[in-house]
């Protein structure tokens, strides 16, 4: 077996570990492998439990990283599990256990975001990314947040060029008035 393929099946078998022991949260991939062997195995190697191969202990570093990832992880799967679905958005530790105490805010601050329901630090967060330009306006009980986004515009086939494109994002929340003061808050309008 490759190396390539021999530190995929590893971290494969360290992500499905980490789901069965942290269910609900939405991925894993953001951090290197050791850490993802050292949440999902332990620190010192057990072959009883892990099947990987033997692998070296690791340095502190990874130990502090992991451990710190643990409690974040065991915060966001208790509110994903007291709210009875998936989340899409990981939360700091601090927000993910005060939602877990106040689970009628949470689910008030969920709103359908593309055509799906999703929750206010996934919204926000995609907003982010979509270069929201602070401002909205409301229609009918729906925000209507404008973004921006570049595009090659060919109409001059000898001389193309990156324009910017407006457009709206459609968001209706559950609870209006609750929603728009945590988004104000999150992206600081």
């Amino acid at each position: 077996m490759g190396i390539m393929a021999k530190a995929y099946r590893e971290r494969k078998i360290c992500i499905d570990k980490m789901r069965q022991k942290y269910p609900g949260l939405p991925y894993y991939e953001k951090e290197r492998v050791e850490i993802f062997r050292t949440i999902a195995f332990g620190p010192i190697y057990d072959s009883t439990t892990c099947p990987l191969s033997p692998y070296e202990s690791p340095t502190k570093e990874t130990i502090r990283k992991a451990e710190e990832l643990e409690e974040i992880y065991k915060a966001n799967s208790k509110l994903s599990s007291r709210i009875g679905y998936f989340l899409d958005y990981f939360y700091t530790k601090e927000e993910a256990e005060y939602y877990s105490e106040n689970i009628e805010e949470f689910i008030n601050l969920n709103a359908v975001f593309k055509g799906i329901m999703h929750t206010i630090g996934y919204i926000s967060y995609a907003l982010k990314r979509q270069n929201y330009t602070n401002s909205y306006c409301e229609i009918y009980g729906d925000f209507y947040f404008e973004c921006w986004r570049e595009e090659l515009d060919t109409s001059d086939k000898y001389n193309p060029y990156m324009k910017k494109v407006t457009y709206k994002e459609r968001v209706t929340p559950i609870s209006k008035a609750l929603f728009l003061k945590e988004l104000e808050r999150r992206l600081k309008l």
